[in-house]
């Protein structure tokens, strides 16, 4: 059993979340549910294309999506 104090700054979306792992496509984009997002470029952190992110959601619906831990920014990309 655990006792003790959680960081003030951890919030319920932090550690209540679903997760999966999808493949970067060549032209950096990730399919996730039926939406594409495109990944906008950052500096050492734009994950390659072919690489693997992972797509999370939140008990409230928001998406993330990480790279070596690191949240990518994104876009949704209209069909």
């Amino acid at each position: 059993m655990f006792i003790g104090r959680l960081n003030d700054n951890i919030t319920l979306n932090d550690i209540c979340y679903m997760e999966e792992a999808r493949k970067v496509n060549n032209d950096w984009t990730v399919y996730y549910k039926g939406e594409c997002y495109q990944l906008k470029k950052q500096s050492r952190y734009h994950p390659p294309a072919k690489s693997i992110v992972y797509v999370r959601r939140d008990i409230e619906g928001n998406v993330s999506i990480f790279y070596r831990n690191i949240l990518i920014e994104y876009t949704v990309v209209k069909r």
